[in-house]
């Protein structure tokens, strides 16, 4: 919250509840069922690190938005779909950030 404070279509994002919050929860529990729980929190600390950057947009929220505007069918799935798949391939090193727009296309929404 305190990273986009300044923004509140992306302060609440992860505490608001919603599609968002559902699908990162989903992705950590996934890491923890298919691993453990220390390489969820192996997760949760490169998360971190990605939040402690001096970047504006370090969870790359406006990636995030120009790829929401790109789906246009079965929205819901889609949208929850792709904030899973893109924490899963963030937790798992497939990509160093969190990459929205590759995400999309590896799914093709």
């Amino acid at each position: 919250m305190e990273k986009y404070a300044a923004n509140p279509n992306y302060k609440y994002i992860l505490s608001g509840g919603g599609v968002f919050l559902l699908s990162f929860a989903a992705a950590c529990g996934k890491v923890r069922n298919m691993l453990n729980m220390t390489s969820l929190e192996g997760a949760f600390e490169r998360l971190s690190k990605e939040l402690e950057k001096p970047d504006d947009d370090p969870l790359n929220l406006e990636e995030y938005q120009r790829t929401l505007a790109s789906i246009k069918t079965s929205r819901g799935k889609a949208v929850r779909r792709l904030v899973y798949d893109t924490f899963l391939r963030f937790f798992n090193m497939t990509t160093p950030t969190l990459d929205w727009a590759d995400t999309a296309r590896q799914i093709s929404i």
